[in-house]
């Protein structure tokens, strides 16, 4: 090295400027979780950024990028779907924007969205560039705004406890993208799943039969989780006792337990609502926090409704009669308006009397109110 000269090597202003431009758009990849794509049709042959390979799961340049590597990351369900996409793009069909979920090796679960734009050249012979985006966050920010409108919908018009329940379960597994639900309720130091609600599919109607009458310890499965947790869970992994539930639920064809919300008043768990689903179910920090609320209102609500939560010892019947005594009807008024002999509105408020412990029917009615048995 000539006397003078610097050490360094010299960098062209020109390639200094490219370098930075690459560093930077890296950057932006990143924190914008998209990777930007190329797919020569004629050569097969495959070009991903560096941050395309940290979508699908891989470390930067850890293997060669190939159609078929991506399809290993393609999940079950989405995977047919989108070979077919890539079967007419090699046809010479015009691509098309590309919702899928990507499967990484740790078992976490992302959609991913993939926009192409065609080079024309010859029809089978074409350069395909595009961009890949990570939208997992914005379908948990989606689903959060869902799930909290459908709560505060089926709440708003609960008439009576199973068709609310119903309605609440059905709301929020359709907010949600799921197939079915069951609202899981203590009797004594076990779960017992009271009301169920599911998509007309023999999965779905299979899982109520197994699940129906099913008397759960409250650290078994996932309504376990979420009952001692307090807080909504999704499977992350076989908690103690689960495998059990899972060889009941083998018998659904393949429906298991997605999402466990539970209902929370004054630190304490009133129910746990389950949703089931065919297909795994990611749960973001912006649902987690949503549903966290959502398990707080559903438990406010119940708070005010204990009594519903308790094996119906009521017939609708009865109900009947005292939400008309609460309305302040006489025996002969209750008597005409559900065409009963006055002998058997006797009867019926004999045995509302017993089952409730009460000796009046001024006590029978506020009981009822106070347990949530009647609005």
């Amino acid at each position: 090295m000539s006397r003078g000269s610097s050490p360094y090597l010299k960098i062209s202003p020109v390639f200094r400027t490219a370098l930075q431009g690459r560093a930077l758009w890296e950057t932006a990849e990143q924190l914008g979780q998209i990777g930007a794509w190329e797919w020569n049709t004629r050569a097969e042959r495959l070009v991903w950024s560096d941050n395309t390979f940290r979508l699908f799961g891989y470390e930067p340049g850890e293997v060669e990028p190939t159609p078929e590597r991506a399809f290993e990351r393609i999940h079950p369900a989405d995977l047919e779907r989108v070979r077919n996409e890539h079967g007419s793009v090699q046809d010479g069909k015009a691509p098309s924007p590309l919702e899928y979920r990507v499967v990484r090796p740790d078992g976490a679960v992302r959609r991913l969205h993939a926009t192409p734009v065609v080079e024309e050249r010859e029809p089978r012979h074409r350069r395909i560039v595009g961009f890949v985006r990570d939208i997992t966050e914005q379908r948990c920010a989606e689903h959060a705004v869902a799930a909290q409108r459908a709560l505060s919908s089926a709440l708003a018009t609960w008439d009576s406890f199973r068709p609310g329940a119903e309605r609440l379960l059905r709301e929020l597994a359709e907010a949600l993208g799921l197939e079915a639900g069951a609202m899981w309720v203590p009797d004594g130091h076990v779960l017992t799943a009271r009301v169920f609600w599911s998509v007309a599919t023999a999965e779905a109607q299979t899982l109520e039969r197994v699940l129906s009458g099913l008397r759960v310890p409250m650290v078994v499965g996932l309504p376990g989780r979420a009952w001692h947790s307090k807080h909504p869970v999704a499977p992350a992994g076989p908690a103690p006792g689960e495998s059990f539930l899972e060889r009941r639920a083998n018998g659904t064809g393949g429906m298991y337990a997605a999402l466990a919300l539970p209902a929370v008043h004054d630190d304490e768990v009133l129910a746990v609502v389950v949703l089931y689903s065919s297909e795994p179910f990611t749960l973001g920090e912006r649902l987690m926090d949503a549903l966290t609320d959502a398990g707080l209102q559903l438990g406010a609500f119940l708070g005010r409704r204990r009594g519903i939560l308790r094996p119906q010892t009521l017939t609708s019947r009865e109900l009947e009669v005292l939400r008309l005594a609460a309305e302040g009807l006489a025996r002969h008024e209750i008597q005409a308006r559900l065409l009963l002999s006055r002998s058997t509105v006797k009867t019926h408020f004999e045995h509302i009397y017993a089952k409730l412990g009460v000796s009046s029917r001024v006590a029978a009615v506020a009981t009822a109110l106070r347990e949530g048995l009647i609005e």
